[in-house]
């Protein structure tokens, strides 16, 4: 996706935002599960409306912002822990309140674990979102710090190395067989008929 392709708009403060209206966005998403079938992809577009874009669009404008979205979908992308990280920091190097450093802001990096916590530990939920801890951290931070962050047993998204071990567990479990059709991983059963 190139930069020219998001639709700019502006806030209330005429501060400009990458942002997407929630219904342009599903047609990105068609592009990127297009392996899906309809009625899965359906269903997809349905989970993500409810646990994420809910989430980040708090202020309920139907727009949600493309970097933060990204950023967030990257712990579930294919890739190594590390790569999926580095996705991660990109995606929060484009949104406009870290334009044009090649670092990020720390209190972005915070405010970016929170929602990862908030979208994918329900139990932890909204209210954490709105915790504050002292004042805003504008320091930056490097793609070596933000993984520290992010590794953090406490603070940090905690449930990768468990996102991980599902991972591992769902492609055994499957014997690496995939769809010939839409590559949904399959067992060696159904694939042998």
């Amino acid at each position: 996706m190139s930069e020219g392709d998001v639709p700019v708009s502006y806030s209330g403060s005429g501060v400009p935002e990458k942002s997407i209206r929630k219904a342009s966005l599903e047609g990105i998403l068609c592009k990127l599960l297009n392996f899906l079938k309809p009625e899965t992809f359906v269903g997809a577009v349905k989970a993500i409306n409810q646990k994420i874009l809910a989430v980040l669009d708090d202020s309920e404008s139907g727009r949600v912002d493309l970097g933060m979205f990204f950023a967030v979908l990257a712990p579930l992308c294919g890739g190594s822990p590390d790569k999926r990280k580095q996705i991660a920091y990109e995606s929060l190097l484009w949104r406009p309140v870290n334009e044009g450093n090649t670092q990020i802001k720390k209190s972005d990096a915070q405010r970016y674990i929170k929602l990862l916590r908030a979208i994918y530990i329900p139990s932890h939920g909204i209210s954490e979102i709105l915790e504050i801890h002292g004042e805003t951290d504008n320091s930056l931070v490097s793609l070596t710090e933000f993984v520290t962050m992010f590794d953090d047993p406490e603070w940090g998204f905690s449930i990768m190395s468990t996102l991980l071990k599902l991972e591992t567990g769902d492609r055994s479990r499957h014997g690496r067989h995939v769809c010939a059709t839409c590559r949904y991983p399959s067992s060696v059963l159904v694939s042998r008929r």
